[in-house]
């Protein structure tokens, strides 16, 4: 029987929790012995989720579309903002399209934000970087 230390995985998909465990198999005194690891786990790592605008955008409509691109299996895409740093107070919304029109930009008001993907049973499969837009 051939010895085998590695496996190749089939491809993967991001944002996904999968368990693997080894197994042992071999022979002594003409009798068939296997025994097994614990199972271990592991989750890849989520989509990168890619936005629009530019990150640093500057606009003087009081409207901005924020749009991304679509990631598979999406339930939602979850907006979280900040304005002005304000981390105590961010604001989420919530969207089932790879866009979402921010309505509400006021004149000198620095934004922070980001996308989150979420599929049917609320597991986080993509994410994009911190973006910035100001009026």
């Amino acid at each position: 029987m051939a010895q085998q230390t590695s496996a190749v995985a089939p491809a993967l998909k991001p944002g996904t929790k999968y368990y693997w465990k080894v197994g042992m198999f071999y022979k002594k005194a003409n009798k068939q012995y296997t025994k097994q690891s614990s199972t271990y786990s592991f989750r890849t790592v989520p989509y990168v989720i890619e936005t629009a605008p530019a990150d640093g955008t500057v606009s003087t409509e009081r409207t901005l579309r924020l749009s991304w691109n679509e990631v598979p299996n999406v339930k939602y895409y979850y907006v979280d903002s900040i304005r002005d740093n304000d981390t105590k107070n961010p604001i989420r919304r919530s969207s089932s399209q790879n866009y979402y029109d921010y309505a509400t930009v006021k004149k000198g008001v620095s934004y922070s934000w980001r996308v989150r993907a979420v599929d049917k049973n609320g597991a986080l499969i993509g994410v994009s970087d911190w973006k910035t837009f100001s009026s």
